[in-house]
């Protein structure tokens, strides 16, 4: 048995009856998406409130559906920080 959805009318959330190897949660995002087939997709990705660098895979964290379209949380594996020197912008007063 496949994926199917659970929840009220605006809000349904994946319900996975399959294998485990056959969910959707922790999927590369590629391969979940091709899961997914033709469904209308937003897609929204996860990341920290710094800049970074996502690495390894991006991976699909959550799936929902609601009022026509499926919506994707992904995230990478890891993130790197990103460090940086602060600038001031050029024509800012000192």
């Amino acid at each position: 048995m496949g994926p199917g959805f659970s929840g009220g009318p605006t809000q349904r959330v994946l319900v996975d009856h399959s294998p485990p190897e056959t969910a959707l949660g922790m999927l590369p995002e590629v391969e979940a998406r091709a899961l997914l087939g033709d469904r209308r997709l937003a897609f929204r990705l996860l990341r920290p409130p710094y800049p970074a660098l996502g690495l390894g895979t991006l991976r699909v964290l959550r799936v929902c559906d609601g009022d026509g379209v499926t919506q994707v949380v992904a995230g990478y594996d890891g993130y790197e920080r990103l460090e940086y020197e602060r600038r001031d912008r050029p024509g800012a007063g000192s």
